[in-house]
């Protein structure tokens, strides 16, 4: 089996070269890769669907640029693929448990969880 290794490359740079690569072996390819088995192997390999490795990037992305500049949220959303910033603000809630704005507030505030670099907004008041 063949392994694909991308260095560097954005979260949208990902998702066209796994589209790419599906097009490119249309089933037809030199191993008859499908859709279905590109996706098969990619949980085999990294234990995550392709969709759900690429939201980690993108929020992992977007953790790191409200944490470092004064970007909106919409241009962040932008940054890491998405266009719509009600969605992203949606994903990145699901994903950290907190707005990219209370994120934000809280990481450059310093108040860190004990456990690890997440904010600790459950214990303050007004955050829910």
């Amino acid at each position: 089996t063949g392994q694909a290794v991308v260095y560097g490359a954005s979260t949208s740079g990902l998702a066209i070269f796994v589209d790419n690569f599906v097009l490119e072996a249309g089933g037809n390819g030199a191993d008859g890769l499908t859709a279905r088995s590109l996706h098969r192997r990619f949980v085999q390999a990294t234990g995550v669907s392709p969709q759900n490795y690429l939201q980690s990037l993108r929020m992992a992305t977007a953790k790191d640029l409200l944490r470092h500049t004064n970007l909106t949220v919409g241009e962040i959303a932008w940054r890491i693929g998405l266009q719509d910033t009600s969605y992203f603000s949606q994903l990145f809630r699901r994903h950290c448990g907190v707005s990219p704005l209370r994120y934000r507030a809280a990481v450059r505030g310093k108040l860190f969880d004990p456990a690890g670099d997440e904010p600790a907004l459950r214990n303050r008041p007004g955050y829910g």
